[in-house]
């Protein structure tokens, strides 16, 4: 298989953030844009829809959801147990 070298112009700190989180998924910054690339050929599509409308929510993935599902768990922990033990406590 060839290859071929792409420049591409990104931000600073997208490109840091994104290099921290594919290091913690075992890929380099250049395996995760060729395996979108190779996704997006594979599907036909962009995989996430993109819109003008400002007012058109966006899907989010599973694991988006599952994200923000974790992330508002743990930042609501103690609401969530207080909840869980309220009819243990005499009325």
């Amino acid at each position: 298989m060839a290859y071929i070298n792409v420049t591409i112009q990104i931000d600073v700190e997208l490109k840091r953030e994104a290099e921290k989180l594919f290091a913690k998924l075992g890929f380099s910054l250049n395996a995760a844009i060729n395996l979108f690339l190779r996704h997006c050929v594979q599907i036909g599509r962009l995989p996430f829809e993109i819109s003008q409308d400002p007012n058109v929510y966006q899907i989010a993935s599973d694991s988006d959801v599952e994200k923000i599902s974790q992330k508002l768990m743990e930042e609501n922990k103690e609401t969530y147990r207080e909840l869980a033990h309220k009819d243990d406590k005499p009325h």
